[in-house]
């Protein structure tokens, strides 16, 4: 997931993604930024947010 995060940063807001799936704010700028790694609650919300929201 992260991967996926940082081939696409230029084009997402990292930011409105924070907030639409609830996590705290800086978690997955910090992810990207190689700082912390994503924890798994993070990861699993955002790949369902992704899954719901962002498909063709």
């Amino acid at each position: 997931m992260t991967n996926w995060l940082i081939k696409n940063k230029e084009v997402l807001s990292i930011s409105g993604l924070e907030k639409a799936i609830g996590c705290p704010n800086s978690t997955l700028q910090k992810a990207i930024q190689g700082k912390q790694g994503l924890p798994k609650k993070w990861a699993e919300k955002l790949q369902e947010y992704i899954k719901e929201n962002l498909t063709l």
